[in-house]
């Protein structure tokens, strides 16, 4: 490789020639200590032509991490998203316990007694037909009793107790009359062991009467049922083979079937009875 002399160098040998020729020519000669001493044309000759370039230095040691920059501005809120998609519907829920049963509805009201039957036709003969057979004795009271308890039946099958006991004549009534207010016995029949404690209780329709508060009796308690179609009366003092009370009742309206169910319960045993009537205007 062909290497190219400095300017430099150059002056520097150039002064060393000088130096060497000898003292007295020193003296006699300018000594050339800068470029600027040498003439344009000359110094051009003079300059030869640029070297290589030189190796890469060693790469510098790291600097010192820079300040952390202050925090920018909060960028613009963005547009909010799409809606998402419905979620699948849930399972069907387990279906509900079923309810309590409602509480019995009253008794029904009980049918009317059939009529007397026609009298039999004349015989062939002229003698008089048999007499046709009697019905149902209409309006009788009905009953269900233990062996030990039971309510007695009205006057018209010989009982002392329903319609009309209370009566001057004690004769089985029938009919009442609409505004008309009549008695209504209850007689309680124990024909075992007699027990003093019991209850009566009484149950009607409020549109035929207007009910009782209380028994003839005034050593019961007794109390009515909000609805007006009940009363219930306790007893200290049923200790009899026949013990009785008498209950006040005003017909309301006319009605053919009317009836009152009186329940007479002693010592855990339970008797009724039904004591039909007809209201008329």
């Amino acid at each position: 490789m062909r290497k190219h002399l400095h300017p430099s160098t150059i002056i520097a040998t150039v002064a060393l020639v000088f130096a060497l020729a000898g003292t007295s020519y020193a003296a006699s000669t300018y000594l050339i200590t800068s470029t600027n001493q040498i003439t344009p044309s000359v110094l051009k000759t003079l300059k030869g032509q640029r070297g290589p370039r030189g190796d890469i230095g060693v790469t510098g040691a790291q600097g010192s991490a820079g300040l952390t920059g202050g925090t920018g501005p909060i960028g613009l809120t963005g547009a909010p998203g799409a809606p998402g998609a419905p979620g699948t519907t849930g399972a069907t829920g387990a279906t509900g316990a079923t309810g309590a049963t409602g509480i019995q509805g009253e008794r029904g009201r009980r049918g009317r007694r059939g009529e007397t039957g026609v009298a039999g036709a004349n015989g062939n003969t002229g003698a008089t037909g048999a007499t046709g057979a009697v019905g149902p004795a209409e309006l009788e009271s009905s009953r269900s009793c233990t062996p030990t308890l039971c309510i007695d039946a009205d006057p018209n099958s010989g009982g002392s107790g329903g319609w009309g006991f209370n009566n001057v004549l004690n004769a089985p009534v029938t009919d009442l009359t609409v505004g008309q207010t009549y008695p209504f016995t209850v007689t309680v029949v124990q024909d075992g062991s007699e027990n003093s404690n019991g209850s009566i209780t009484l149950t009607w329709n409020p549109t035929d009467f207007a009910g009782p508060t209380a028994g003839s009796d005034g050593s019961a308690v007794c109390a009515t049922a909000s609805t007006g179609n009940a009363l219930s009366c306790t007893y200290t003092d049923l200790a009899h083979q026949y013990k009785s009370d008498s209950f006040s009742f005003k017909a309301l309206t006319d009605n053919p079937d009317a009836q009152v169910a009186a329940t007479v319960e002693v010592n855990g045993e339970e008797a009724s009875a039904l004591f039909p009537v007809a209201i008329t205007g």
